[in-house]
């Protein structure tokens, strides 16, 4: 496992691509990202500074970009080429009803930098649907990680674009 510390503006994510080469010998089967900031869960969207909002979409959207980006010469070197993002329910638009769970969750910048993970999934996907990726984001519970794994290990390109839940079934985004 590499970690790069993407809450830093300025993150050498490709001197951890450099140091990913040299332990996989040029190939990476599968990415797991698993990014993320929550910061001032109390703070109203309407109460949000720039400076807020650029800390977290840089970890949560922007960190997770660039490192994919990076890491993608490795990944075309795979025969699997599979791609994860990490997400929330948070992000989910189709359980975003008025008094539903998602619009009721504490921190709203949280919530909108996932939603742009997701779809940053999505169109990872289109880009290279014809070159043998799969890219999909997934959603997490703390209780999820072997269930997790099992889902890591299935995904095919069947699976292109899709937002799974921890036991990788569809959850609608």
């Amino acid at each position: 496992m590499i970690e790069s510390k993407l809450y830093k503006p300025m993150s050498p994510t490709k001197l951890a691509a450099q140091q990913i080469t040299k332990i996989s010998n040029g190939v990476v089967d599968l990415l797991i990202n698993n990014a993320a900031i929550f910061t001032n869960p109390e703070l109203e969207l309407t109460d949000e500074t720039a400076q807020g909002l650029e800390h977290e979409f840089h970890v949560n959207v922007t960190g997770p970009i660039l490192f994919t980006n990076a890491i993608l010469p490795l990944l075309k070197s795979s025969d699997e080429k599979r791609v994860v993002f990490l997400s929330s329910m948070a992000g989910s638009l189709s359980l975003a009803g008025p008094d539903s769970w998602p619009m009721t969750f504490p921190g709203s910048t949280y919530s909108i930098t996932k939603v742009a993970l997701i779809m940053a999934t999505r169109k990872y996907a289109v880009q290279f649907k014809d070159a043998g990726f799969t890219f999909g984001a997934i959603l997490t519970t703390e209780e999820s990680v072997g269930s997790m794994n099992k889902v890591f290990e299935s995904l095919s390109p069947k699976d292109n674009g899709r937002f799974l839940d921890y036991d990788g079934k569809d959850f609608a985004f």
